[in-house]
């Protein structure tokens, strides 16, 4: 039941309704009762809340209404009356007859809402009333004060307003207004007037409302009744037909007997009973082609990424393989381990930790592809990470491709080593080339020397063992020069022994300034061979350096 307090009070010119409701509280209590009523028992309770909810309401409005007319009546008639009395006795005032003040008095109370009356002279005298004990009094009070000074009619509501909902005991109205003579004040008329046989009888109408809105709640409860079994009857078929089609049997029909929109509902019923029968139909046989096309896109899949030579794994954010090629298996012998849910740098690389600048680290902390170089076993690998993005820009998961680069590096390396010969060879032709020129300034002057001094003796082999070693030295930055720009091997039949005399000629100087014996141990009978005689004059002259 919805609780509902109801306050009217009634003043001079306005009123006010105070509801208290607590809809809330009683949802919260009884919201479950309510959803296991059927549904022909909630049509028939929706239906007499709403009619009994409106009569209520227009009842409300209809007697708040009259009452606001009846009191609005009694306010125009009070003044009314109060002026004409004050018309009608001025005469009598201005001659101080109190016999004829008092019979417009007792007059004046023969009127059924009128309760008391006072006349007063400007000396604010009462000259007559319907309280005898009144009669010679000077009263004095706010009301006469404020008509004698403004001139002007007063009406208020006197006592307590009445609190009950049809206000059965009445309002009380004081109407005071001055007496006129002339253009002149000469006294006051105060007026009493009292609407409690006016709301007796609205009491009545309100009683016969109240009488006639429980008839007609009645009534239109079992017609409520009545078209809530005709309705639900019929949904109780399309129900129990739900219930057949959601077991699966989708050949079943419901039988609508109404012509109405029940029978359409039921029409449309049995149409989407054939539609779903179509439908599962062509989705059986959708599913089956999918799932074969899937089973078929799964196949190619894998064996697209089973074909890939290197190194593919799919990883969490927690560093586990989701998913591996057989080519991991093969680069890392995991042929016997178990590497789906394990941690990568513990099955690929046999660590307890991630390990050093690992790219799926960087990877899932910056989402952004990396790239690492690693060295196990051996081999070098090269790692490389690419992000896979959700739907809602998360990253989901790392994609990672790896390598082995060992033979890749060796030949880099070799690489490396052949641009650095290179570079060492300029170098050397550049030293070469400086060299020469003054070696060739100095053989110059020996020949000159030997020429002027023209003798066999000491100083002529000096200068002739300078020229010597000048020709050596020529021949070192000749050799100097075909190391940076290699010239053509030229090969022609010699004996090794006189490369090997050669070379020892020489270092004869060295050999005899450091005291070296030296012993020479040939076969003459060694055959000619065909060999480029300065390479190989070259080769035994370091052998020789090398042995001093």
């Amino acid at each position: 039941m919805i609780y509902l307090d109801v306050c009217l009070k009634f003043q001079p010119n306005y009123y006010y309704i105070k509801v208290k409701r607590n809809f809330l509280m009683l949802f919260k209590k009884n919201h479950k009762i309510w959803f296991r009523f059927s549904l022909r028992v909630k049509l028939i309770i929706v239906f007499t809340a709403v009619y009994a909810t409106f009569m209520s309401i227009f009842i409300y409005l209809d007697l708040a209404g009259v009452h606001r007319l009846i009191e609005a009546e009694m306010k125009r008639t009070s003044i009314s009356f109060a002026k004409t009395l004050a018309f009608a006795s001025s005469s009598a005032v201005v001659s101080q007859n109190i016999t004829a003040l008092q019979r417009y008095v007792v007059k004046a109370v023969e009127e059924p809402y009128v309760i008391d009356v006072i006349i007063q002279d400007t000396e604010n005298k009462v000259l007559a009333s319907t309280n005898e004990n009144l009669k010679g009094m000077i009263l004095v009070d706010d009301i006469t004060d404020e008509v004698s000074s403004t001139g002007k009619l007063l009406l208020m509501e006197i006592g307590t307003p009445p609190k009950d909902l049809l206000h059965q005991s009445g309002h009380a109205f004081s109407v005071a207004v001055p007496i006129i003579e002339n253009g002149k004040q000469i006294g006051i008329i105060r007026l009493e007037t009292y609407s409690r046989e006016l709301n007796l009888k609205i009491m009545e109408l309100g009683n016969r409302w109240v009488l006639f809105t429980i008839i007609s709640i009645f009534i239109g409860g079992i017609v409520a009744a009545i078209v809530a079994w005709s309705v639900t009857k019929e949904l109780t078929k399309l129900v129990a037909g739900s219930k057949k089609i959601a077991s699966g049997d989708l050949s079943h029909q419901v039988n609508i007997k109404t012509s109405d929109e029940l029978k359409d509902l039921g029409d449309a019923f049995n149409q989407m009973a054939v539609k779903l029968k179509e439908s599962h139909t062509n989705l059986e046989n959708q599913v089956q082609e999918r799932t074969a096309e899937l089973f078929n896109s799964k196949r190619k899949l894998e064996g697209l990424f089973n074909g890939i030579s290197d190194l593919i794994s799919v990883q969490d954010l927690n560093y586990n393989i989701t998913m591996t090629n057989k080519a991991a298996y093969q680069m890392l012998n995991l042929s016997s381990k178990k590497v789906v849910g394990e941690k990568c740098y513990k099955t690929y690389f046999q660590r307890s930790e991630v390990c050093d600048g690992c790219p799926v680290k960087t990877t899932v902390k910056t989402k952004e592809p990396a790239f690492s170089e690693v060295k196990h076993g051996g081999e070098i690998f090269h790692l490389y990470t690419y992000p896979i993005i959700d739907s809602h820009g998360e990253l989901e998961s790392v994609i990672e491709f790896g390598k082995i680069v060992t033979k890749e590096k060796v030949l880099e390396k070799q690489l490396i080593q052949s641009a650095k010969l290179a570079s060492l060879g300029e170098l050397v032709s550049c030293v070469a080339h400086e060299i020469r020129n003054p070696l060739a300034g100095i053989k110059t002057g020996a020949q000159f020397i030997s020429k002027r001094l023209n003798k066999k003796d000491e100083t002529s082999e000096v200068l002739n063992m300078i020229k010597g070693e000048i020709n050596r030295l020529e021949e070192v930055v000749n050799s100097f020069l075909n190391f940076a720009s290699p010239s053509r091997s030229v090969h022609k039949e010699m004996k090794i022994i006189d490369v090997i005399e050669k070379a020892i000629s020489i270092t004869d100087d060295q050999i005899k300034n450091q005291n070296i014996d030296l012993l020479r141990d040939y076969n003459k009978d060694v055959p000619a061979i065909s060999i480029d005689g300065k390479q190989m004059e070259q080769v035994f002259l370091n052998i020789i350096i090398n042995a001093i």
